[in-house]
């Protein structure tokens, strides 16, 4: 199954692992990594497609362009996200 930036994902309740919100904040069509928030993680594509593939993640609403946008400069501006993460939506020209 292949991702698209705005998409999100949960991580379906298990036994030990809480529900957890997977946000695309970066562009697919330009690089194989993806920013996870939360902790803002960075996830390769091959990695969230296979765990869409084999149900440990379930897609759920897009989000919206004006909220995408406003986390995306959130995330490049932060002082506590990893620098790895932050550079990522600027260097695609997301911010």
């Amino acid at each position: 199954m292949a991702v698209h930036l705005g998409q999100t994902f949960v991580t379906p309740q298990a036994p030990g692992v809480l529900p957890h919100l997977w946000m695309v904040l970066s562009d697919p069509s330009r690089g194989e990594r993806y920013l996870r928030f939360a902790e803002v993680r960075v996830a390769d594509r091959g990695s969230l497609e296979k765990l869409l593939t084999t149900a440990q993640l379930r897609p759920s609403h897009d989000l919206t362009p004006d909220l995408l946008r406003r986390i995306q400069v959130a995330v490049a501006a932060s002082k506590v996200v990893p620098i790895e993460a932050a550079r990522i939506p600027t260097a695609q020209g997301l911010v």
